[in-house]
């Protein structure tokens, strides 16, 4: 893979700290970037939309849409 390539991610959890150290772990694995957050459901699915990621992380257990709602 080259410097250029990589796969982009999107993480999504209602933790700002959770999300956080989420980012940094990617972040530290060669070929992955995380390219946005979002702190739910809602902001997820549009940023899903308008960055159109390879990958997301997401939380399980969030208020409103759970992670495992919103992947469905």
């Amino acid at each position: 893979m080259n410097a250029s390539t990589f796969i982009t991610v999107l993480v999504v959890d209602d933790e700002h700290l959770a999300a956080e150290r989420m980012t940094e772990l990617v972040n530290e694995v060669s070929g992955f970037k995380v390219i946005g957050q979002a702190a739910n459901s809602k902001q997820a699915l549009e940023l899903m939309q308008t960055l159109q990621p390879q990958l997301v992380f997401l939380d399980i257990s969030m208020p409103g849409i759970s992670g495992l709602e919103l992947a469905k």
